[in-house]
């Protein structure tokens, strides 16, 4: 379990290895995401966010996440994968696809910095 805040304080992420064909596989199953409309500047009810959400994408970058998943299935392209799955079930599973989990927390971390510099130009008074 790794504690990664952002989305909600007590949003936990979990890590665990899984065995696909005798072969060891690191999952990832994140918690939350950024919001398109996250308030990270003067967040009263939340003033820890921003540093939280900076935290939490220090801690996924430590993360293996060879297959990932998480909360929301559009994180991954739960219906995509299972639908190529399905379609081919004897081809590379696209469930163990590196490059998403990665490009996940990279979306995190621009959507990040580009909501604090529009919120920073123009604060949230309430």
């Amino acid at each position: 379990a790794h504690l990664t805040p952002g989305h909600t304080r007590g949003c936990t992420t979990w890590t665990m290895t899984v065995q696909d064909n005798g072969r060891p596989r690191s999952v990832v199953i994140a918690c939350g995401g950024l919001p398109d409309d996250a308030r990270l500047v003067n967040n009263k009810n939340y003033p820890t966010v921003a540093d939280d959400w900076a935290q939490s994408i220090k801690v996924y970058r430590t993360l293996n996440g060879e297959v990932f998943l998480a909360a929301h299935s559009w994180f991954f392209d739960l219906a995509g994968k299972h639908a190529k799955l399905a379609a081919n079930p004897n081809s590379q599973n696209p469930y163990i696809d590196p490059a998403v989990y990665r490009k996940w927390v990279d979306d995190m971390e621009a959507l990040r910095a580009k909501l604090i510099k529009e919120q920073s130009a123009n604060p949230p008074t309430n």
